[in-house]
């Protein structure tokens, strides 16, 4: 028996109980486990385990600081989609954004380096995009590659943006350095 099923078996169980529920609000649980279910369907839909299920935000959670999960709704809509698609009501989309680009990175705004990243991100195939806002929109069919992706190619950025930093502080210092010359610190 699969968790789904679990949650299900737990919902009659409650359902059954329903006179004494009705009445004590503070045992009623049916609402939450709904929730779990449709948690847990949704993560079957995508292929990925999202950990504890949330019953509350099952149609909009985040996953982690920059990805999403949501149930796409009449009349929201994909502020500057590439190619002007738009989602249609009940699809499921994973989400990967980034409001503040190459800030991800440090406040040395690596723009390169965060497009290079961007980029390789893109590569995977998200159905709808909105690279003026940073985001792709990735449907259930592909979003588990990403997602299992993801923290090793942020990984990877990360890791060529430190080494960049030290460049830029290197030089910094250099330029320093020659300044004291300049001004004969040395004499």
């Amino acid at each position: 028996m699969n968790n789904i099923e679990r949650h299900k078996e737990l919902l009659e169980c409650l359902r059954s109980f329903s006179d004494i529920l009705d009445n004590n609000s503070d045992l009623d649980r049916r609402r939450e486990v709904q929730g779990c279910i449709r948690f847990l369907e949704i993560a079957q839909k995508f292929g990925i385990v999202f950990g504890k299920p949330d019953p509350y935000g099952y149609s909009n959670f985040r996953v982690n600081e920059y990805t999403r999960v949501i149930l796409w709704s009449d009349g929201c809509q994909i502020s500057w989609s590439d190619n002007d698609e738009q989602p249609n009501d009940g699809e499921l989309l994973y989400i990967i954004s980034f409001p503040t680009g190459a800030y991800i990175f440090g406040q040395h705004y690596p723009t390169e380096l965060f497009r290079e990243f961007f980029k390789e991100l893109k590569s995977y195939s998200p159905k709808y995009l909105d690279t003026a806002n940073k985001t792709l929109y990735f449907s259930t069919d592909n979003a588990k590659v990403i997602h299992e992706a993801f923290p090793e190619i942020l990984k990877k950025y990360q890791q060529r943006v430190a080494e960049d930093a030290k460049r830029i502080r290197k030089e910094k210092l250099m330029k320093e350095l020659e300044q004291l010359e300049e001004d004969g610190v040395d004499k």
